[in-house]
């Protein structure tokens, strides 16, 4: 595994792409990026390399690539409802208290585990 990480314009992108060309044809290349740029992932791979050369390498978001795992492995993902996120919230907040710095006052009123909880689920909806 290799992760490549930098500002924006530092190459990312165009070394990436030179990693994945030298590497084509000898293993199976999974290209993960934020879920709402998998198109324009697969598109510009598809412009910078030929059609063909394309069929071993896959471009996943974060949420493909869990549900591809999670498959592969043959477990079926668990989806935690709304008072069991809120338990383990509980249980977290109450074990990181000491680390905690903007919500440790609010952080023991009643209710801010599930406001937590909702606003989790939220943001994993909108991506």
């Amino acid at each position: 595994m290799e992760i490549i990480t930098g500002r924006q314009g530092s190459g990312k992108t165009e070394q990436m792409y030179r990693k994945v060309a030298s590497l084509r044809g000898s293993a199976k290349i999974y290209i993960v990026v934020p879920d709402q740029y998998t198109y324009v992932a697969e598109k510009n791979l598809f412009n910078v390399l030929d059609a063909e050369a394309t069929s071993d390498i896959s471009v996943c978001g974060l949420s493909r690539l869990r549900r591809r795992i999670l498959s592969e492995a043959g477990a079926a993902p668990e989806v935690m409802d709304p008072s069991a996120r809120s338990m383990m919230l509980r249980y977290v907040i109450d074990a990181c208290e000491g680390e905690l710095s903007a919500f440790r006052g609010v952080s023991r009123t009643g209710g801010f585990s599930q406001k937590l909880g909702v606003l989790f689920k939220e943001l994993e909806q909108d991506g």
